[in-house]
């Protein structure tokens, strides 16, 4: 890709675009190199994450209500 220079245009601002041409050239490259999951990984690790969140809001919940039941009895 060549970069045009317009005229009157401090070279600071020319080395600023070419780094970041440069670097949007070597994240399409590492991310061509990215090996992604298959859908049956995709659904898996979902799955497992939403039985994990609901397991915790499940356990927060109870903590809260406990703690809140044991503040009501000592007030």
């Amino acid at each position: 890709m060549q970069v045009r220079v317009l005229p009157g245009l401090p070279s600071e601002n020319i080395d600023s675009m070419k780094k970041a041409i440069e670097f949007l050239r070597e994240v399409v490259s590492e991310v061509k190199k990215a090996t992604w999951p298959s859908k049956q990984e995709l659904i898996g690790s979902t799955i497992v994450v939403v039985v994990l969140v609901l397991f915790v809001a499940f356990y927060i919940a109870m903590v809260d209500f406990l703690l809140s039941r044991i503040m009501e009895v000592i007030m």
